[in-house]
C-alpha cells in the first residue's frame, strides 16, 4: 500500500487549476535520479532483454546500473555512482545493432519525446589538430562553436591516442553542424576542419 496523500489544494480562481511546486516536494527524487542517464536508440527500439545484455557485455567495465525500459523506446540506466555515470559518457560514442546510441544525463524537466532528443551530446573530432592544443581548456573552447562542451574523450585527455582530438558536446541537431572553426593563437591562425561520428 502506498503513502497516504494528505495535500490540502490551495483556492484558485474557477476554471484555472494551479498547483505550487516547492523545492521540498521532489528534492529526495532529484537526489534519486541524479546518476541516471537516459538513453534512445536512433531508427530502432530494443527489447528489454537485449538491452540487458548489451549493458552487461559493452559496459562491463562498471557496476551494472539500474535498467528501466520507459515507452516509446526511450531506456533510463541508474547508476550507483557519479563516477560510474561519467566513464560511460565519457567512454563512447556507442551503437547499438549499427544505429547511433544516444545517451543524455538525466535532468529535471526532460520530456519523454522526440522533440526533446534535439538537444543531444555529440561526439566530435578536431582532425589534425597539433597535438599542442589538446589540454582540456582548449578542446572546450572548441567545442563550444557547436554547442555545450560535456566532456573530454578519456583517451584524448590521458594523451594515450593522438589521432584526433575528441570532445563531446551538447548541440541542437535540428540546426546545421559547423563543418569548420578558425583558430586564432600566438603562433598564427588556423583553420581547423570538424568531423563528427554520427550526423542526423
Amino acid at each position: 500500500m502506498g503513502k497516504p496523500l494528505n495535500f490540502v489544494p490551495p483556492s484558485v480562481p474557477a476554471g484555472k487549476p494551479l498547483v505550487p511546486l516547492v523545492e521540498d516536494d521532489f528534492k529526495s527524487l532529484e537526489d534519486y535520479w541524479s546518476n541516471a542517464i537516459i538513453g534512445y536508440v536512433i531508427g530502432y527500439i530494443p527489447y528489454e532483454k537485449s538491452m540487458d545484455n548489451y549493458v552487461t557485455y559493452v559496459w562491463n567495465f562498471v557496476v551494472k546500473p539500474q535498467i528501466m525500459y520507459y515507452d516509446n523506446g526511450y531506456y533510463m540506466f541508474r547508476f550507483w555512482t557519479k563516477e560510474d555515470r561519467d566513464l560511460i559518457l565519457q567512454s563512447g560514442p556507442y551503437t547499438y545493432n549499427s544505429k547511433p546510441l544516444i545517451l543524455k544525463q538525466w535532468e529535471m524537466n526532460f520530456r519523454f519525446d522526440h522533440g526533446s532528443m534535439n538537444v543531444i551530446p555529440l561526439w566530435v573530432k578536431f582532425p589534425r589538430l597539433p597535438v599542442g592544443y589538446w589540454f582540456v581548456k582548449a578542446l572546450s573552447k572548441l567545442a563550444s562553436v557547436g554547442g555545450k562542451p560535456l566532456y573530454t574523450y578519456k583517451y584524448t585527455a590521458n594523451l594515450k591516442k593522438v589521432s584526433y582530438a575528441r570532445p563531446l558536446m551538447e548541440t541542437d541537431i535540428s540546426k546545421p553542424l559547423p563543418e569548420f572553426v578558425d583558430i586564432h593563437t600566438p603562433e598564427g591562425e588556423l583553420h581547423q576542419s570538424i568531423e563528427y561520428d554520427w550526423r542526423p
